[in-house]
């Protein structure tokens, strides 16, 4: 039997339009359907390669947390993600209308149990409210309820922690799972992370662009993944000391661990912002220092380009995640900053304006680097929209048809409830979702 790459390779050579995408395990899917559409007596989705994929998948992680292979029936393995993700619908993905007044309306797949996947959450680990146990509790709550009520082929609620630039929320979901599997056995859970990059194609931006990139199915124990992730938050602390030491120059004096527990995603060195917090936080303090107003000028360049600077780009994580089973691509893109596309480079197009036109070649671009996804799916919210959010979604769902990405999404949820983005609920509507 031909291995995977000498399927690829066949498959690369007869389609011309597919190696303008990259080649990954969600591909594999696209080989089947190819195969037998060429005559192949190709087996389907439960054939031995996509089975052992998943199996050696969960025994990776089951050989880190020192349990039966078994414990994890709730963990999504690589194949079974695309299988499942290509199943649900935006309804399943989207909790409401994000645009109505009305509560009922806002929350009405939610309470009718249509709400089924939320694959963008935040824990304590990051920058959200909820510990991992507590965001497992929900799940479940809610999953054993949609179980109850609902009939059909989707998972009853499938989730997954992306905390920014770290595994250790994931980590511990996955210890929680495998310890007590039963109870988790009506949810899907998907490992994940949040990862800060940097655009940087010069054909079209006019200066490098700090955006997030979401990952799934990743392996947490990897030793590269776990030193790559490491290494970055080691040059961010660095450069943040160099910043502290420079500014005491200038009268600006801070101590470096009262500014690391200023906020944790100083103290994690996570995300894309850590040096916007520490300068939020020099700024905040010092507002009325006349070395400060006097010298701020100065202190703007010392921070001037530093998101860019210590974040790392698309290709150099898909080298990672590539390795280790998952899959990546770009986060809520109706969010990138577009000021930033080159009018001079990017022309409008018969469809596109110039801003629509660069979301579509960042797009291309990152799959062009490894990305197999894109967050089309995402939880927008009334404080995002505007007319042209609209056009940049339909923009990000055009070219995951023609690029066959997978469509993910989320609420990005950093509240104390698996339901909101940033949103608070109060108990009784928080049971209310869970139970009614």
């Amino acid at each position: 039997m031909l291995d995977l790459f000498s399927l690829f390779y066949i498959y690369s050579t007869t389609d011309k339009n597919y190696t303008m995408y990259s080649f990954s395990r969600y591909n594999f899917i696209k080989l089947e359907i190819w195969f037998k559409s060429m005559g192949f007596d190709f087996q389907s989705e439960n054939n031995n390669i996509n089975n052992d994929l998943d199996y050696n998948y969960k025994q990776v992680l089951a050989e880190n947390l020192d349990c039966p292979v078994e414990n994890l029936a709730s963990i999504v393995g690589p194949i079974e993600f695309v299988h499942i993700i290509n199943k649900y619908t935006p309804d399943n993905f989207y909790t409401g209308d994000f645009l109505s007044e009305h509560f009922d309306e806002l929350y009405q797949n939610v309470l009718n149990k249509t709400f089924r996947i939320n694959l963008h959450m935040h824990t304590v680990e990051s920058d959200g409210r909820l510990t991992v146990e507590e965001l497992l509790n929900q799940a479940v709550i809610y999953a054993d309820n949609v179980k109850s009520k609902i009939n059909d082929d989707l998972p009853a609620f499938m989730i997954s922690i992306t905390n920014h630039d770290s595994l250790e929320g994931t980590k511990k979901a996955l210890k929680i799972i495998a310890e007590n599997p039963d109870k988790f056995k009506d949810i899907k859970f998907v490992t994940g992370i949040e990862f800060s990059v940097t655009l940087d194609n010069e054909k079209i931006l006019k200066k490098p662009l700090a955006t997030d990139l979401m990952g799934y199915c990743i392996n947490p124990y990897d030793e590269d993944l776990n030193n790559f992730q490491q290494n970055i938050k080691n040059s961010r602390n660095e450069e943040a000391q160099k910043i502290l030491l420079k500014l005491s120059e200038f009268g600006v004096k801070e101590n470096w661990e009262t500014v690391k527990n200023s906020h944790v995603l100083i103290k994690i060195a996570g995300s894309m912002a850590f040096f916007d917090f520490i300068k939020h936080y020099i700024y905040k303090n010092y507002k009325k220092s006349p070395n400060l107003i006097k010298h701020k000028e100065e202190i703007e360049k010392l921070f001037e380009g530093k998101q860019t600077t210590f974040s790392s780009t698309v290709k150099e994580v898909a080298s990672i995640i590539n390795k280790s089973f998952g899959y990546i691509g770009l986060a809520h893109p109706g969010r990138i900053h577009l000021s930033k596309i080159d009018e001079s480079k990017v022309f409008p197009t018969k469809n596109r304006d110039f801003k629509l036109e660069g979301l579509y070649l960042l797009l291309k671009d990152s799959v062009f680097q490894g990305a197999t996804l894109a967050e089309s799916n995402y939880h927008y919210t009334m404080r995002h929209y505007s007319e042209e959010l609209h056009k940049l979604v339909d923009v990000t769902n055009l070219f995951c048809e023609e690029a066959n990405l997978l469509k993910t999404g989320g609420t990005d949820g950093h509240r104390a409830n698996i339901f909101t983005h940033t949103l608070d609920l109060s108990d009784e509507e928080l049971n209310l979702f869970l139970r009614s």
